[in-house]
């Protein structure tokens, strides 16, 4: 059992599943069977022998990530950024770090680099969008071993961390990817060619959350709970217009949480306003704003109907 202190007030809960409350959270699972075929059990057993750090600021990418690995590893630490991250590391020492590396406060390669001054054999993973290829040159040149693209995949997440737990037992130094599947979502095409983006893509999320139905109607409690907050925040921000970087963040983390619970069509609107906002165009942003909020009503009506289908055949 780990002990400790933070910033935030601390209650361990007693059980299998222990979690500190407050910002940095902490989980402990223990005696989990291998989750995948065709990979070796000793691989697997090494997993749930690790200590494994989780850093995300998307509070949405945060809960669906976790549910993962809380079945794969024998302690997940989880913050909501580089500096929080870092905080853990320094008390508990975890051999993999899996970080996302846009966040506030203190960006996930930042984290990385000081991780690996302290203590160059961490095997880190980087959490990365396909459109965030320069920084993921980056995190490879300052030391990352691994990478997995969002929206992310159980799946695969399971795949690279036993690929990684096979590193770090044979003391290896490979870079792993985990490459793009068929069930990714949707390009965004050129204007002169578009194509109308599916309201909800239920079929390729179920299977990157490998058929688990219960975790789908999860996450898609938790997105419907957390993005009008954020279509609320972004009004404010063009309200004012006074905050480039405030926008950035909030389109960006509308457009990884639409990636990763299938909302394609949302995802397209969010996308175009985080090149609005970074391009600093408030006039583009605010004509924008309007179809972000059609199509996430749009949205919650698909996905009552969806939910209302799967309670109705249990």
């Amino acid at each position: 059992m780990l002990h400790g202190t933070s910033s935030a007030d601390e209650i361990l809960l007693p059980g299998d599943n222990c979690r500190f409350s407050g910002t940095l959270q902490y989980h402990q699972t223990v005696g989990r069977s291998a989750v995948m075929s065709g990979y070796a059990d000793q691989h697997q057993a090494f997993l749930e022998q690790q200590t494994i750090l989780f850093v995300e600021d998307d509070p949405f990418t945060r809960s669906m990530v976790t549910e993962f690995l809380q079945r794969l590893v024998g302690t997940l630490l989880v913050a909501e950024d580089g500096r929080q991250g870092l905080t853990l590391f320094r008390r508990h020492r975890p051999r993999i770090v899996l970080t996302d590396l846009l966040m506030p406060e203190m960006d996930g390669l930042t984290m990385g680099e000081m991780i690996l001054a302290e203590d160059p054999s961490v095997l880190l993973i980087a959490l990365t969008a396909f459109d965030e290829s320069p920084y993921l040159h980056k995190s490879v040149e300052i030391g990352f071993q691994a990478y997995v693209t969002k929206p992310v995949s159980g799946l695969q997440l399971r795949e690279i961390l036993l690929q990684c737990a096979q590193n770090l037992s044979s003391d290896n130094e490979t870079f792993y990817s985990v490459p793009p599947q068929s069930d990714r979502h949707t390009e965004i095409p050129a204007e002169s060619a578009p194509v109308v983006l599916p309201v909800f893509d239920r079929a390729a999320t179920l299977r990157r959350l490998g058929g688990d139905e219960e975790v789908l109607q999860t996450l898609l409690d938790t997105y419907r709970s957390t993005m009008p907050a954020i279509i609320i925040t972004l009004d404010e921000l063009l309200f004012f217009g006074d905050n480039q970087q405030e926008l950035i963040t909030q389109a960006h983390t509308f457009k990884g949480a639409s990636a990763n619970i299938g909302a394609e069509a949302l995802r397209g609107v969010a996308a175009q306003l985080e090149k609005a906002a970074l391009a600093g165009d408030l006039a583009a942003m605010q004509a924008l704003l309007p179809q972000l909020q059609k199509e996430y009503a749009r949205f919650e009506a698909e996905t009552r109907h969806e939910l209302s289908s799967v309670t109705a055949t249990v």
